[in-house]
């Protein structure tokens, strides 16, 4: 049953920046504020939230172009119970949706095997362009460490449970295909 996570995925992408936006300026400035910073820094943190969104949307935009390409064009509908589908692990209610979601899980498997090799170059360069920041004054250093404690204390967890529920998913609706083909060709050799 989709629920407001997969209805945001599937939101409109001024809506995705509008909440994003607003997330991460109050993360800033509740930093910010935290840390004893003068109020009138604030604008400069919403601005870099502002920065942090409009690339947050981006990926969105990219990700939604990618999924059509993958899966092709769907309905809000039909994309909003992929979304539920892959966030619980059990295949929608409609089997139309079933060969995109195959299509869609082969190609995330690909882009992790090509993800993996990539990784620590990113982290590399993450890594240098926060000190570099920090070390012309253009970063404080707070937001960085939240950040960068938070990121893979948080995304590592999500990252196997996510791949967890693509293995189920796939796996019930292969077991869902083939018990529907074992009950059209039964049907057709009791004719």
């Amino acid at each position: 049953m989709p629920n407001w996570r997969d209805r945001f995925a599937a939101a409109p992408l001024w809506v995705i920046a509008l909440v994003s936006a607003a997330v991460v300026a109050a993360y800033f400035d509740a930093i910010a504020l935290a840390g004893g910073e003068p109020a009138r820094s604030l604008p400069r943190f919403s601005l870099a939230a502002g920065g942090i969104s409009l690339l947050f949307t981006a990926i969105a935009a990219v990700n939604r172009w990618w999924v059509r390409r993958v899966a092709g064009r769907h309905p809000r509908d039909a994309r909003v119970a992929m979304t539920a589908a892959f966030r619980t692990g059990r295949p929608p209610a409609d089997p139309a949706l079933d060969e995109p979601l195959l299509a869609l899980i082969e190609r995330r498997k690909a882009d992790r095997a090509r993800l993996r090799r990539w990784r620590p170059a990113v982290v590399g360069l993450l890594v240098v362009w926060c000190g570099l920041g920090l070390y012309l004054e253009l970063l404080d250093w707070r937001p960085l460490v939240v950040l960068l404690v938070l990121l893979p204390s948080v995304l590592v967890p999500l990252q196997r449970r996510q791949r967890n529920r693509s293995r189920l998913l796939e796996k019930r609706i292969r077991a869902r295909g083939s018990a529907g083909g074992r009950r059209e060709e039964a049907g057709r050799g009791g004719s």
